[in-house]
């Protein structure tokens, strides 16, 4: 006797690369569904009846198309064995197994869910009696951390069940770890003035103070934001270009009086506020690097005091890749203390300017911070700073 309250399995989905993967949850679901439903002592025609109800209405027309007798349509093992041939007969194994090699541990994600999301794909690759140590390769290159790849690499005679428990006792020894510091991810490096000793951590640092340079705009001092210059926007009186005064232009040409206004080549560049994640000292450079983010060239800020690389939620928008951006596990904060809003973080693969290799890395993802940074990290990895 069925139970009236028992949810159906999902409708099979028979369109799409994984085929055989979808028919193999199926069967899985109904089978569960036909001993709870007690079903397993019905008729095979009653059951037939509602494997067919289960099927949802894409994976109906499938059966309809399918070459089966009237007698068969009515015997739900004919039924189970047509859907296998079509399902599981469509795989492109050499496909499958490609997918199969490129699936890696992404950042946040649990070694369970990795391990279980391998095996599922392994079904497909047709392996056979390889199966076992294929998933223990992956599992070795593909998980994340390099501490436990090391410790993996050092046992002889490797297999799938230790390199399982190696990866589960270093993932939990990691949480206890990062329990047990409570510590926020982001600290950035503050150095006093004539000092190099720390603050004590009850003591939020005081702001660096901003280097007051004079403007070649205006040519008068203030802070390097374009806001706060009297002469953006105006117009020269002696070459009737943008943005700056005639005490400072630079331009030859004396003024047509029916002259259209133009952007003068010493119109105002792009300054934003100084990054509170920026060792930002007076008198100091500032470092870019352009880095090929899928189809676009980003300038990315190349700051040593950040510990987290740091993207717009614009840009990602821009790429496309909004839905790709998970929770934040951690809060975002600055030197001094006050948490910078963000939506959560994304793993990008960013091109090298030079070598041209790809590199994989973990951006967090503001809300109003328009500076692209790369930290201390990620400037280390691509070779873009080095420490001496």
């Amino acid at each position: 006797m069925s139970l009236p309250n028992l949810r159906l399995p999902e409708p099979l989905k028979v369109t799409g690369s994984n085929v055989a993967d979808n028919w193999e949850r199926f069967k899985d679901q109904w089978e569960n569904y036909a001993l709870a439903a007690d079903l397993t002592e019905a008729s095979a025609e009653k059951r037939a009846a509602v494997f067919l109800t289960c099927l949802g209405g894409e994976a109906y027309d499938t059966y309809r198309s399918l070459s089966l007798s009237p007698a068969d349509k009515r015997d739900i093992a004919k039924i189970i064995e047509a859907f296998e041939t079509f399902c599981v007969g469509s795989v492109n194994v050499t496909y499958q197994r490609y997918q199969f090699y490129q699936r890696v541990q992404e950042p946040n994600e649990r070694f369970d869910t990795f391990l279980g999301e391998i095996r599922r794909m392994a079904k497909t690759c047709k392996f056979e009696a390889m199966e076992e140590s294929m998933i223990r390769d992956r599992v070795v290159v593909g998980i994340k951390d390099d501490a436990t790849r090391h410790k993996l690499l050092q046992i002889r005679e490797l297999t799938l069940s230790k390199a399982i428990d190696v990866c589960k006792a270093s993932e939990s020894a990691g949480q206890q770890l990062r329990a047990m510091t409570a510590q926020d991810q982001v600290q950035a490096l503050y150095q006093a003035s004539g000092s190099r000793s720390r603050r004590s951590r009850q003591t939020p640092p005081e702001p660096p103070k901003v280097s007051l340079n004079r403007c070649k705009y205006c040519d008068r001092r203030h802070e390097p934001r374009r806001e706060l210059c009297p002469a953006y926007g105006q117009t020269c009186r002696r070459c009737n270009k943008k943005s700056h005064f005639e005490s400072v232009c630079q331009s030859t040409r004396a003024r047509k009086a029916q002259s259209q206004p133009e952007v003068c080549e010493l119109d105002l560049e792009e300054e934003t506020d100084e990054e509170l994640l920026t060792l930002n000292t007076p008198g100091s450079d500032r470092w870019y690097v352009r880095l090929q983010v899928a189809d676009q060239s980003i300038r990315f800020l190349l700051d040593s005091g950040a510990t987290v690389n740091l993207i717009s939620e614009e840009i990602i928008r821009t790429l496309g890749r909004r839905q790709d951006v998970r929770p934040a596990s951690t809060t975002l904060r600055m030197f001094d203390r006050t948490e910078l809003k963000t939506i959560g973080v994304i793993a990008l693969t960013v091109q090298h300017p030079r070598t041209q290799q790809p590199h994989r890395l973990e951006f967090f993802v503001a809300e109003k911070h328009d500076q692209p940074i790369l930290g201390l990290k990620a400037c280390k990895e691509l070779h873009l700073l080095s420490v001496d």
